[in-house]
């Protein structure tokens, strides 16, 4: 069954290619898009059978103390494992902890607040909330006394 949908895959592949090289009509659009849906479900049956295959594989293995468990995770580790990065000059990054800098550095660049700066005709499209003194009051420090009659 895997290799009739696969080869059906295929078959449609080619099939798409042939129609994305010839000139545009309605027809040939219709067609290209009828064609793109079936290549989407062979790929989604392709890949609820591989999703299954796999389960199966987990099931009859089982998910104990086994080799399989720690084959399993280590394989999952590996591919997960960042070996190298390439910076924007072009330099590559190969040390665990210079990747770990470097990418530090960079989220941090990108979220660090950058003031902007609201311009006057900007600022008459946004209703005040709350009046200047209210702002002043919300701003300001508790005073020691109203701090113990809190507490």
């Amino acid at each position: 069954m895997l290799a009739d949908v696969t080869q059906g895959s295929s078959n449609w592949t080619l099939k798409l290619t042939w129609l994305q090289k010839q000139q545009p009509t309605q027809q040939l659009l219709e067609e290209e898009a009828s064609t793109q849906l079936e290549i989407l479900e062979i790929w989604e049956s392709l890949e609820s059978i591989w999703k299954q295959k796999s389960r199966e594989d987990w099931l009859k293995e089982g998910d104990q103390n086994t080799k399989f468990f720690h084959a399993s995770t280590v394989v999952r580790r590996k591919r997960n494992h960042i070996l190298a990065i390439e910076k924007n000059n072009g330099d590559w990054l190969r040390c665990r902890a210079t990747i770990g800098n470097y990418l530090n550095e960079n989220f941090t660049n990108l979220f660090t607040l950058s003031n902007p700066v609201i311009s006057e005709e900007l600022e008459v499209l946004i209703d005040s909330s709350i009046t200047a003194e209210e702002n002043a009051e919300l701003c300001r420090l508790p005073t020691y006394d109203e701090v113990k009659t809190i507490v």
